[in-house]
């Protein structure tokens, strides 16, 4: 009896975790030749859409970068209106990956950076992406790249600006029909055992 139950508990928990894990929001990939917002000293600010229940677990963002520097961490925050902390925030270190040298001016290094290792509930609705006080070497500029992709964005040293490349990933919180099904399943063989123990 007690095996039944804790089959029927782990069955339960599978519902619960995130259904499916990947890409919660495409802002469009790293461009390179538009342009790149300051975000050591200013904040930029740009808005993503979620269209069911998930859990945000990373991020990844387009950074032109001073020669030979690498952004170590930097300041995140998601809210629900620009600039906003109200759904959750916090500076965490940034791992990145060279992607080759924008060519506006042809001197800038391109990385894709992501933060991970977040757990940040969201429900089907419009957020905010805001990042700030990247920390690299001698606090040297380090811009988020521009590509004009669908997000609205906002820069507090110039107003309204083309968006950023970014994604937002995670998983979904809704268990997808196939999750639901082994769920009733295995309720239906556990009772049936249960049924045929007592009999």
């Amino acid at each position: 009896m007690k095996k039944l139950i804790v089959c029927l508990f782990t069955l339960c928990l599978l519902t619960v975790v995130p259904a499916s894990a990947g890409v919660l929001y495409n802002n469009g990939p790293l461009s390179g030749t538009i342009a790149a917002y300051n975000i050591v000293a200013y904040e930029v600010t740009d808005s993503f859409v979620i269209s069911s229940p998930a859990t945000m677990t990373s991020f990844d963002f387009g950074s032109w970068n001073v020669r030979g520097d690498v952004i170590s961490a930097v300041f995140w925050a998601v809210g629900t209106t620009p600039f906003a902390t109200d759904v959750a925030s916090g500076t965490s270190p940034v791992s990145s990956v060279y992607e080759g040298v924008e060519s506006v001016y042809g001197v800038f290094p391109l990385y894709t950076n992501t933060v991970s290792g977040l757990s940040v509930p969201l429900i089907a609705g419009t957020y905010w992406l805001s990042l700030t006080s990247a920390s690299v070497p001698n606090q040297h500029p380090a811009y988020w790249d521009e590509n004009d992709g669908a997000s609205t964005a906002y820069f507090t040293g110039a107003g309204l600006i083309g968006s950023e490349a970014f994604d937002i990933n995670g998983g979904s919180s809704v268990p997808e029909p196939g999750s639901m099904g082994l769920l009733g399943g295995g309720i239906l063989l556990m009772l049936g055992a249960l049924r045929r123990k007592i009999a």
